[in-house]
């Protein structure tokens, strides 16, 4: 027969102290807390997605944010806190694809690019400027992007196509359309090497992000960061 085991004396231990808690019990509070985050931010999403599709109106975000895989969350939070003092109502949602965000704020796009590129994320990899969006469809974005480079001044140009989803079928196709548009229409040539501007179009499901950027804007803000990180390092060495 087993002897009982004896009853521990002194007062009864308080079940909120996490600190005497036992270790499994922390990783589970800790789980459900980081659960309920990532519910609220797929929330957003989810109502940024109903209201869009309940609308003939598209509401474009102003930036697409590509990050690291597995950094979405450390992502938002770096992106709200580097707009959250310009814009109070400012949301970054996530996608359906991992490492894509889309930012919403009430500033310009361009106002928003600038803030973001002065104070990058640390696990930002791409900022593409919205300048308009439209339905996943060639032709809608064809006129749009017609109707961007009326007051751009250029003489060559490439078309940059990314497609997330399946509603549109290739995303070479993409380029190969609305390249030989623009080329029909402004008599431009196309050059990927010595290009003016890049035509980008960031495609995400149904929604279709258009930006007339610089070649490598997109990434520039990286190259501006290496120069305080070489310094950095130089004076860790010496």
């Amino acid at each position: 027969m087993n002897p009982r085991r004896p009853t521990p004396s002194g007062p009864k231990p308080d079940p909120f102290d996490l600190a005497r808690a036992p270790p499994h019990l922390v990783r589970i509070l800790w789980y459900l807390l980081g659960g309920l985050k990532y519910f609220s931010n797929w929330s957003l999403l989810w109502r940024s997605t109903i209201a869009m599709s309940n609308s003939d109106v598209y509401e474009c975000p102003k930036l697409l944010v590509t990050v690291e895989t597995c950094k979405d969350l450390r992502g938002i939070e770096e992106i709200a806190d580097a707009l959250y003092p310009y814009d109070q109502s400012v949301r970054v949602v996530r996608t359906r694809f991992s490492g894509v965000l889309l930012v919403y704020t009430r500033l310009d796009s361009r106002r928003a690019y600038e803030i973001l590129a002065q104070t990058p994320p640390s696990v930002a990899k791409r900022i593409v400027r919205v300048d308009a969006c439209c339905r996943a469809d060639v032709g809608e974005i064809g006129r749009l992007v017609l109707k961007l480079l009326q007051n751009v001044r250029f003489e060559k140009f490439y078309v940059d196509c990314v497609r997330r989803g399946r509603y549109i079928s290739s995303s070479h196709e993409v380029e190969k359309t609305i390249g030989a548009l623009i080329v029909s229409v402004y008599n431009k040539s196309v050059d990927f090497r010595n290009a003016d501007v890049v035509v980008k179009i960031e495609v995400v499901d149904d929604l279709a992000l258009i930006s007339i950027m610089k070649p490598g804007e997109d990434k520039e803000f990286r190259r501006k960061s290496l120069p305080m990180h070489n310094s950095m390092a130089t004076s860790e060495i010496s």
